[in-house]
């Protein structure tokens, strides 16, 4: 008899952080009928001493069984691993070592029998071959070898080469990633990055109150929402705020540890108010004039679909962008800097743009087009009588 496959999830994530498409098609997958077994990113050590004593109550539950947090949906946390596992070889293979028992363990605690394997690390082969499965999909959200940290550019590439080889089907985010990885991909299917339509639309409701931290900032307020991180332009942002001293910045989400932004801090006309919850959200984008999508203009943001166009987009709101290759396809609806002063004349633009009733239902329009419910069902055609068992 045909049944529905159980998936093991091997995530980039903690099933608590900022949501992106690997939370998102978890629990798509899991609501379909399919039991999920969503493995969080391991702690290595060394972020395991800087966060004490938190850390503590996350080494404690990788000693008990996956905890359901949805139904057929199953959270497990890893032990913690040895760090530079992206900068050596021998290193992640040591920790693909320790973890492949736990996570079999895992398995056999639910019963997943015959599992298709998701997998989001780049350096996830050792782990990927030490475990049992029936199909292997690495879904590819970023040019991981451009990323800062504990790495070594040639190793991570050589890493992500191997779990290439060895998965059934990839997806990617982006073309840039589409390009770079369709050379040693069996199968490949661009599916980009998209927003919660319904959720992030809320925003346009005349009855949703402005959050109490930013109901007497001055006007106008630009906006950014999501995790405050090196990759940013957070110099641009300064440049807009001493350019305009008038104007309210505000940046909702958690600040990354690379993140330099004391001279944001230093402006008074800046406010980094952290992380919020994901049901507040609609409210702080409706208390936007203008969103912000300030990537710098490199390696990195050249392979990134940025979620966070979607759900400005979804909210009816003018944004201004940085010149990434991904929103170049929406030129029109959404204005591009090419450079700091661009920004800020770009940013007046829009401002006196808002009133205009046609573009704000263009843009909606489009983000209609962009919603996880529809690249999910992408997914699901692509993978067809893999997803049965």
């Amino acid at each position: 008899m045909t049944g529905l496959r159980s998936i093991i999830w091997l995530s980039t994530q903690e099933w608590d952080d900022v949501w992106t498409r690997k939370q998102r098609f978890a629990r798509m997958f899991a609501a379909r009928g399919h039991r999920v077994l969503y493995v969080e990113s391991p702690t290595h050590l060394l972020t395991f001493a800087r966060r004490l004593p938190s850390s503590f109550a996350r080494a404690m539950a990788c000693l008990g069984p996956p905890t359901e947090v949805e139904p057929n949906l199953f959270v497990y946390t890893p032990p913690v691993v040895l760090p530079y596992f992206q900068r050596f070889d021998f290193v992640n293979n040591l920790n693909a070592a320790l973890l492949a028992p736990c996570i079999k363990q895992a398995v056999k605690h639910l019963g997943l029998v015959d599992p298709l394997l998701w997998v989001y690390p780049p350096y996830g082969a050792p782990l990927v071959e030490r475990l049992d499965y029936g199909f292997v999909v690495y879904d590819c959200v970023d040019e991981w070898s451009s990323f800062t940290g504990l790495l070594k550019r040639e190793t991570v590439a050589r890493q992500e080469a191997r779990l290439l080889k060895n998965a059934d089907f990839v997806f990617v985010t982006s073309s840039a990633l589409e390009e770079s990885k369709r050379p040693l991909a069996a199968r490949l299917r661009l599916v980009p990055n998209a927003a919660e339509f319904e959720h992030f639309s809320k925003a346009v409701n005349e009855e949703l109150e402005t959050p109490d931290e930013l109901r007497d900032l001055p006007r106008p307020i630009l906006g950014f929402i999501g995790g405050v991180q090196y990759w940013l332009d957070l110099e641009l942002l300064e440049h807009v705020a001493v350019c305009r001293p008038e104007w309210s910045l505000v940046l909702v989400g958690p600040i990354g540890r690379l993140a330099k932004v004391d001279g944001l801090r230093s402006l008074p006309n800046c406010h980094l108010i952290g992380l919020r919850p994901y049901e507040q959200l609609p409210a702080y984008l409706k208390a936007f004039d203008v969103c912000l999508n300030p990537f710098k203009v490199d390696e990195t943001s050249r392979s990134v679909s940025p979620l966070k166009l979607f759900e400005y987009m979804a909210a009816g709101k003018r944004v201004v962008s940085t010149d990434m290759r991904e929103v170049r396809a929406f030129e029109g609806l959404v204005s591009i800097a090419r450079d700091g002063d661009e920004f800020v004349d770009l940013i007046e633009r829009e401002l006196a743009d808002i009133a205009n009733a046609k573009r704000t239902e263009q843009i909606i329009s489009e983000a209609q087009k962009h919603t996880w419910e529809k690249r999910f069902e992408t997914i699901v055609d692509e993978l067809g009588e893999v997803l049965k068992c």
